[in-house]
């Protein structure tokens, strides 16, 4: 091999090593933990595992749950996934790790086919790794989640359906459109909208046909033939009809709640917070911002594209340089190629902007969890540029990357050890199949923005079946629901622990988990008595006192439940 061809060779490979390195490193900090400090993920993975072993009768999965059918909630297919994995990998939660890992890697690599397929710069998926690591993971909205990566690179394949259409791309592209259907609703309009606006744009129109009559036909007839060339969206769009009909895709079908909006001043103040402030130090905030700042430096920087130069400053005049360089900013005309760029992140705003934050009682973040596509859209927009300038500012973009993975590897570990120390001890003191309550007094994490410790208790069910409230099987869009007869007696009240009370409540559980510095049973309220059975970290096990139960409605008659200790039936 010649010197020139193994130069060409080192020069091709280059960048995809280097997006190989930042996108692993943005997934490490996953297997650095066995507790990830992420909201709802317990939830999930208890979600999978009771499928997993709906059929097994010491989990009595069968006993207190029922399953929705594929045809009544659009959130199927990331736990039936990791319930099907968990069949391999052993258990739902390294099933549930092993589907976040690629969906990690998924995202610069969504990024990249995206901007290749649009022709824009694809060291820009350098930022792909950041953009997994944002308060919606955190949170713990592992379906939103899942379903950004797929939205990428679903719109890729619209972009090459649009230039060169085959039948075999479009069964492709209705595979996708279900998949991302069936993670989130959310990401499904959104991918809907920018599809629409994709297929108008593209093909590009040549130049000279722009300013002229023909280019407005052309576009109108794109528009008037959109049915026939989205005919793959079909699929979904059935679906979707069928959740609609069965009432149970997020809002609430009882009628509660309304449509809630946030101020938009507010909604632009949580964007950064929602994008890079995942923990309570502030080295992700300056990381984060620093990657804001490359980005928006790379948009200028490609703004003096096709070979021009920026002004020269006149000598010792750094005003009269800044001046000339503002000056030349409002010459520059996007090219076609540009458009459809700028389309996807306009819909993404717009998308951001309005979104309500809350519709009927349980769909809610609906607004900032769309901050990622925000995001993931304005990386498209800095045009390439061949320059050691743009080559500095992307190198730099990687290191940032890898600091971000860095910072939230110690920020994981140190989650762990300071918060969780020997909390799976006190999962193991309870025998498979029983009922626990979890009450979050304290609300916080000292490690996390997000109250990442609040569902808890649910890796006792991922682990060993039974009830594990509060719970999202209370929810009518989750796919496990609670039989009517062995419904908790309180619904829906996980986010006031204050809401317990024991000569009400206490009858139907067998353990309560608490969190924080409050003892809700020291001074001993009517109902069922409890003790100790352990104690982690700000964690407090407490198990029913044997007989208890039967002293207590033998006193009162508020309480009809048989105690759950001696029956094996529903109350």
């Amino acid at each position: 091999m010649s010197v020139r061809a193994a130069s060409s060779l080192r020069a091709a490979v280059r960048p995809h090593v280097v997006l190989a390195i930042a996108a692993v490193a943005g997934i490490v900090p996953l297997f650095l933990a066995r507790h990830l400090p992420m909201s709802d993920l317990p939830e999930h993975v208890a979600a999978m595992a009771t499928i997993r072993h709906y059929w097994d009768p010491s989990w009595r999965s069968q006993e207190y749950f029922t399953l929705a059918g594929v045809n009544e909630t659009p959130y199927w297919l990331y736990h039936a996934v990791g319930a099907a994995l968990s069949l391999v990998t052993g258990s739902a939660e390294r099933a549930n790790l092993a589907m976040m890992a690629l969906v990690g890697l998924a995202y610069p690599y969504g990024l990249r086919s995206l901007l290749v397929a649009l022709r824009r710069d694809p060291r820009l998926a350098l930022f792909g790794p950041a953009l997994f690591w944002t308060q919606n993971l955190t949170v713990g909205l592992l379906n939103f989640v899942a379903s950004v990566p797929l939205v990428l690179f679903a719109l890729a394949e619209v972009v090459r359906q649009s230039r060169a259409p085959t039948r075999a791309r479009s069964f492709g592209l209705a595979a996708l459109s279900v998949a991302i259907l069936y993670l989130h609703l959310s990401s499904f309009a959104l991918f809907l909208a920018q599809a629409v606006v994709l297929g108008v744009l593209l093909p590009a129109l040549p130049r000279a046909r722009l300013a002229n009559f023909t280019a407005r036909a052309e576009l109108l007839r794109r528009m008037t033939t959109l049915p026939k060339r989205f005919v793959w969206l079909l699929p979904s769009l059935a679906c979707a009809v069928s959740f609609a009909l069965a009432g149970r895709a997020g809002a609430n079908h009882e009628g509660k709640g309304g449509i809630v909006y946030q101020p938009r001043l507010t909604v632009l103040r949580k964007l950064p917070q929602w994008l890079f402030d995942l923990f309570r130090t502030k080295t992700d905030d300056v990381l984060g911002w620093a990657l804001v700042a490359v980005l928006v430096a790379l948009l200028v920087h490609g703004l003096g594209g096709r070979g021009e130069r920026w002004p020269q400053a006149p000598a010792g005049s750094r005003l009269k340089a800044v001046l000339a360089r503002v000056a030349k900013l409002r010459e520059v005309r996007p090219s076609w190629r540009t458009w459809p760029a700028l389309a996807l992140f306009a819909v993404a705003a717009v998308n951001y902007f309005t979104m309500p934050a809350q519709v009927g009682a349980y769909a809610f973040l609906l607004d900032v969890r769309m901050s990622v596509f925000f995001a993931v859209f304005a990386v498209l927009l800095p045009a390439p540029r061949r320059t050691r300038s743009a080559r500095a500012l992307h190198g730099l973009s990687f290191a940032l990357s890898i600091g971000l993975a860095a910072n939230a590897a110690y920020e994981v570990r140190a989650f762990e050890r300071e918060e969780v120390g020997n909390f799976d001890d006190l999962l193991r003191r309870m025998p498979r199949g029983s009922r626990l309550l979890s009450l979050d007094y304290a609300g916080y994490s000292t490690r996390a923005n997000a109250n990442v410790l609040l569902h808890y208790g649910s890796y006792y069910r991922a682990r060993y079946g039974g009830i594990a409230s509060f719970s999202f099987s209370e929810m009518p869009h989750w796919p496990v629901h609670y039989r009517p007869e062995w419904l908790p007696p309180n619904p829906m009240t996980w986010g006031d622990p204050r809401a317990f009370d024991n000569a009400r409540d206490g009858d139907y559980f067998d353990f309560v988990l608490t969190h924080g510095d409050v003892l809700p049973f020291a001074e001993s309220p009517p109902g069922p008595e409890w003790e100790i059975a352990g104690v982690a970290r700000t964690f407090r096990l407490y198990r029913k006192v044997r007989g208890s139960a039967e002293r207590a409605r033998s006193s009162s008659s508020s309480s009809s439940f048989p105690s759950p200790s001696t029956s094996s039936g529903p109350p």
